[in-house]
């Protein structure tokens, strides 16, 4: 069978459809799907990069932090006594709250650890005034041992004022305003905190060390 020109161009054209389909799927689009994957993981590990940039950026911050932290811990360490020297601490305490106001009672209770370190609790009762209240805060702050004020409740010391305003009124016959230096009852919760350890050998600087009762535990 003899073909014309025009059916020996389109068989050729055919043929070359056909060379290219089968080109494009044995070849060409496997390499497609390939280079689309290779693309997508490139993407993927872009993303997993700047992951890993802003997740070393936090780490930094953190061990920043940290070493600002241990810092902060090793200046407050500094600053905590070890071990309770119970004569010295028991004197401070009298002088600081009777320096500050009038003491009812204090109240000391069990030695418990707490954490890394020891802590005292102890219930003050005293009579005071607001100024002097704050001056007490304020020497507690400024103490050599590490004291943290629980609860603290003040209320007026009503038959005080009574008593002073009665007076007042039989002498001068008006009675005064009220003041910041109004008497008042005061109820204080504290905790003494010390780094564990021996206190050593304790030098005092006070005549009888052991005048406020010795063992504050017993």
């Amino acid at each position: 069978m003899t073909m014309t020109k025009r059916e020996k161009v389109l068989v050729a054209i055919v043929l070359v459809l056909v060379v290219f389909c089968l080109y494009f799927l044995a070849y060409l689009n496997p390499k497609l799907s390939e280079l689309r994957a290779l693309n997508l993981d490139i993407e993927n590990k872009a993303v997993d990069a700047t992951n890993v940039q802003m997740q070393e950026q936090i780490i930094a911050s953190i061990d920043r932090s940290i070493a600002t932290n241990e810092k902060k811990i090793d200046a407050l360490n500094t600053g905590i006594s070890t071990g309770f020297d119970q004569p010295a601490l028991l004197v401070y305490l009298e002088q600081t709250i009777n320096e500050h106001g009038t003491k009812t009672s204090l109240v000391f209770s069990d030695l418990m650890r707490v954490g890394q370190f020891d802590v005292c609790s102890a219930t003050i009762a005293m009579t005071s005034s607001y100024e002097k209240l704050k001056a007490l805060l304020a020497a507690f702050g400024e103490s050599p041992y590490f004291i943290k004020v629980v609860s603290l409740k003040a209320e007026l010391d009503t038959e005080r004022i009574a008593q002073v305003t009665a007076q007042t009124d039989t002498v001068e016959g008006a009675a005064p305003a009220p003041s910041v230096n109004e008497p008042l009852n005061v109820k204080m919760d504290i905790q003494i905190y010390t780094q564990p350890g021996s206190v050593g050998a304790a030098v005092y600087d006070f005549a009888e060390g052991y005048q406020y009762g010795g063992d504050i535990f017993s």
